[in-house]
């Protein structure tokens, strides 16, 4: 197993992989406890090292630029660790890398009957959104938790666009960020008569941080906690194990937007 982590400004979140190998309920890695503050640690059996000092040079004199750490592990071993910007223990902006937890919450509520399943409608289940919405139309009523999960919603949300009305900086600029998801007019085509090729898998793919923010509003509703509830505790806290703090990029509310840390008592 790779993995690079890039710095603050960029998605990037080794828990995410440590997470889905503990919902598969894979043994726990024997990872270091002691951070590494200083060269990077030598490479283990059949980890090219040469390979490895040329890929550190590369990221220090720029030309792999927002690289802020490499750890490879090899047969459940943590065979190479480097920080390029700061250490182990230097909070990062796992900004995106956040949904898979938003993710893997969902898969608990559907599990515990919390939710009906991926088929459930948004609009249902918020309702008092619902009744402030604008831009009405009746494929809105339409959505549910798998367009979301999919990124793949009818609403004009693209943030890979700079354009598109639901871009996730214009988000940040308004109180009731699930309220703006909502509130999004249908998406439309790109020039007058154009007609796009039908997806090869059914949906329209477009990367859309609102949408994933408006699944913890869900989440919220149907398990009556926020993402503090101890079930995210209990899965922050398995990352926490291997040394990696956990951001929750989606907050239940816009003002509680702090770091969720885990109980350490």
């Amino acid at each position: 197993m790779f993995h690079a982590e890039t710095q603050p400004q960029d998605a990037s979140l080794p828990a995410a992989l440590l997470l889905a190998a503990y919902a598969a309920g894979a043994t726990e890695p024997s990872f270091s406890t002691k951070p590494s503050q200083g060269p990077p640690q030598a490479p283990g059996r059949n980890v090219p090292g040469t390979h490895l000092e040329e890929m550190e040079r590369a990221i220090r004199s720029g030309q792999f630029q927002k690289i802020g750490s490499v750890l490879i592990a090899r047969q459940g071993k943590l065979v190479y660790e480097a920080y390029f910007d700061g250490d182990a223990d230097t909070l990062r902006d796992t900004r995106s890398a956040t949904q898979s937890i938003t993710d893997i919450l969902i898969g608990i509520a559907i599990d515990d009957k919390k939710l009906s399943g991926v088929d459930a409608r948004i609009l249902a289940l918020l309702p008092d959104h619902a009744k402030r919405l604008q831009n009405p139309d009746p494929r809105k009523d339409k959505i549910t938790v798998e367009d979301f999960l999919t990124m793949s919603s009818p609403l004009e949300c693209d943030d890979w666009n700079d354009a598109s009305r639901g871009n996730e900086e214009r988000m940040y600029l308004v109180e009731d960020w699930a309220q703006f998801v909502l509130d999004l007019p249908i998406r439309g085509r790109l020039q007058l008569g154009d007609h796009p090729e039908p997806p090869p898998y059914g949906r329209y793919f477009s990367y859309c941080t609102g949408g994933g923010f408006t699944l913890s509003e869900v989440l919220q509703k149907a398990t009556g906690n926020t993402h503090g509830s101890v079930r995210t505790r209990t899965i922050v806290w398995t990352a926490w194990r291997y040394r990696r703090r956990v951001d929750i990029f989606a907050p239940a509310h816009p003002d509680d937007r702090g770091r969720i840390a885990p109980n350490q008592s």
